[in-house]
């Protein structure tokens, strides 16, 4: 049984349903896994104003999403059964905003539970039905918290809807102007008396928000990607996916943890943000893996996909795929399990095709295991995934695999002609090939090899890395830092086998023209940084990068230096002759400072032209650096 360090262990997310897909399902298996491998209790909370959460555990235990160790509470639960709301003072309550106060003056309507409970009292702050005040209620009637939503959107943003927290007595206690300030304290509240209080974020949209709150040093803020942080075409410098992920990557030096699912996650990472030491690679893990699969159960003309029919999912492409491989192999069928929006559009598509009987939509499976061990491929044709769990879960019950090639997490759950084949993305033609391979191919062979690979993703490996991450966050936050500045100033340009090639008059006096098989460059380089001890933390890094406009990252060779001022460094390059012809071309300069869990990357302020047209006063000094 896993080992994890002696602390509380609590699972964050805006609200939990049984209905909800992936990225709740994935919080809830490990916060069963924790309870039943490594024997840790944990917590799991939710903030979302919902009157059902008792329905709610139920619904979750007899799905089997929870289990004994697994707690699930909610925010609006605490505040209205808490005996000791003395601990959510935070204010004086002469600074409780005068809308409070005032609400006694507005006529409100009555809101009820589905048990006819009454829940809480709505006021039309405005009289237009648009702009509203609510008053939460305890069972006995009583007010226990009044929230301010005259402004629109949701929970999750900066602007500042107060919640005024009431005594059963009416009178207010402490007021809040944003959210994930009364969730901090709720939080704080919670991991009183634990030496160390472990966070994980399963919400970005919530999270970056509280990240950004004071916290309390036992706490431990970790937070796990459940999609591409990337818009398309998702190359590493390609701008954020939404605002939230926007915002989320602006706080990343905030966390103690930043999980992803795959190596090639973190790659995309590192090129724009840094090796940082809160980055870590924790995939999903693959429970229940078959030893072994009888392969003359499985149908050879059965191929399967499981997923939400939604439009992330792009089925128009496996649909259209599958009537080029019927054109080969009329014995083909496509069973697709899953229910969405797009359940009508893909139905039309299909019968527009004229593949209705061998193409059939399934609806929803709770045990698609079943279905993975009779199918003999497996297709997914996403747009994007961060790691998909059904891709795991074919894996773990040896069913081949058909995927495009997308970020992120396909490449490193299919070996390329062993347990399937990657296609490339949006290519059906392609596509319809390589399921039309593996229908052909082997099928005993590649579905042991699906499970051998499906190993590498076993619980105690799952757990072995969580807990060496809640470990290592422990021993790094003495070493945390924020850097505030960097600069460098480009002091001296060296050329190493130059030879002048030509040489012209200007106004600005005698420009030479060089040969060189490498530029050496030095300069000065300032770093300002926060940090909590008295002595400068180890761990900084710097590095020199060429950045083509394709978006291909060189790094340079590089030495640095310090200097008598703690904060300040010589730094060295080199430069070959085949990348001075690249800068003179399509790329670009860079040089990033990465430093434990903070990082830089600029542009170096360095004039083309000294790469062309050096000036005779330099000239001396690069012909004596010539070699």
């Amino acid at each position: 049984m896993a080992k994890f360090p002696e602390g509380r262990y609590t699972m964050v997310n805006a609200s939990v349903r049984e209905s909800y897909g992936g990225a709740t399902r994935s919080q809830l298996l490990r916060a069963r896994l924790f309870a039943q491998n490594a024997g840790q209790s944990v917590d799991v909370i939710t903030f979302d104003v919902y009157p059902e959460y008792e329905s709610e555990r139920h619904l979750l235990a007899e799905a089997g999403l929870t289990c004994p160790g697994v707690s699930l509470l909610n925010l609006h639960e605490e505040l209205s059964s808490e005996t000791d709301l003395e601990r959510f003072r935070n204010t004086d309550s002469t600074n409780i905003p005068e809308w409070f106060h005032s609400l006694s003056d507005i006529p409100f309507v009555m809101e009820y539970t589905s048990s006819g409970q009454p829940w809480r009292r709505k006021y039309d702050a405005t009289g237009t039905n648009r702009s509203f005040f609510f008053s939460y209620l305890r069972p006995d009637g009583t007010v226990y918290a009044t929230i301010d939503r005259r402004i629109g959107g949701t929970d999750w943003d900066r602007n500042e809807r107060g919640t005024v927290v009431v005594r059963n007595d009416g009178s207010p206690i402490g007021f809040y102007a944003r959210k994930s300030a009364l969730i901090s304290r709720w939080i704080k509240i919670l991991g009183e008396g634990e030496t160390d209080h472990f966070l994980i974020f399963d919400s970005k949209e919530s999270g970056y928000l509280i990240a950004e709150e004071n916290r309390e040093t036992n706490q431990h803020f970790i937070l796990l990607a459940h999609t591409p942080h990337l818009q398309p075409p998702r190359q590493w410098d390609s701008p954020p996916a939404s605002f939230d992920w926007g915002e989320t990557m602006k706080s990343l030096a905030l966390w103690d943890g930043f999980v992803v699912l795959s190596e090639a996650h973190k790659n995309d990472l590192n090129l724009r943000y840094g090796d940082r030491n809160n980055i870590y690679v924790i995939p999903h893990p693959a429970v229940d893996i078959v030893p072994d699969t009888d392969s003359t159960k499985r149908d050879p003309d059965l191929a399967l996909i499981v997923c939400r029919l939604e439009n992330q999912k792009r089925l128009q492409d496996a649909i259209h795929a599958f009537a080029h491989v019927l054109e080969k192999r009329p014995t083909a069928r496509l069973e697709i399990y899953g229910t969405g929006s797009k359940l009508q559009e893909w139905t039309d598509l299909v019968k527009s095709l004229n593949i209705s009987n061998s193409v059939l939509f399934m609806g929803y499976e709770p045990r698609p295991e079943r279905q993975y061990e009779r199918a003999s491929v497996f297709i997914m044709t996403s747009l994007f995934e961060a790691q998909p769990l059904s891709l795991l879960e074919a894996l773990a019950h040896g069913c081949p695999i058909v995927s495009y090639d997308i970020k992120y997490g396909p490449a490193e759950m299919v070996r390329q002609g062993s347990n399937g084949f990657l296609s490339p993305e949006g290519n059906i033609k392609t596509l319809s090939e390589d399921i039309l391979r593996v229908f052909s191919s082997d099928i005993a062979t590649m579905s042991a090899s699906s499970i051998d690979l499906a190993r590498q993703f076993s619980v105690p490996i799952f757990l072995d890395k969580w807990c060496r991450l809640f470990e290592s966050v422990k021993i790094q936050k003495a070493q945390r830092v924020s850097i505030i500045s960097s600069s460098l100033e480009v002091q001296r340009v060296s050329a190493v086998g130059a030879s002048p090639i030509a040489i012209a008059l200007s106004n600005e006096g005698i420009g030479v023209r060089l040969r060189a098989s490498h530029l050496r460059i030095g300069g000065r380089l300032i770093v300002t940084a926060l940090y909590e001890g008295a002595d400068r933390p180890a761990g900084l890094r710097v590095a020199v990068r060429i950045h083509s406009t394709e978006g291909e990252v060189q790094y340079l060779p590089n030495t640095l230096s310090e200097l008598e001022d703690d904060n300040q460094f010589d730094l060295n390059w080199t430069i070959a002759e085949d990348d001075l012809s690249r800068l003179r071309s399509n790329a670009s300069l860079f040089y990033e400072v990465t430093w434990n869990n903070d990082q830089r990357l600029l542009e170096i302020p360095l004039d083309a032209e000294l790469f062309l047209n050096l000036s005779a006063s330099n000239h001396k000094d690069l012909a004596e650096g010539a070699s």
